[in-house]
């Protein structure tokens, strides 16, 4: 899961949250919509908010 997400996240400007979070959404949809997939952009999206 780390190395499939950390190419929306590492680098980016993180004042693009809501395209970060679209982006990680549709690029894990071969994971399906709960669990550690869910868990995961989540915790970007609240750090990203800090």
């Amino acid at each position: 899961m780390e190395n499939h997400l950390k190419r929306f996240v590492v680098g980016k400007y993180v004042g693009e949250i809501e395209k970060t979070w679209d982006q990680m959404f549709r690029a894990t949809i071969f994971y399906g919509r709960r669990g550690l997939v869910m868990n995961a952009i989540s915790a970007v999206d609240l750090a990203s908010g800090i």
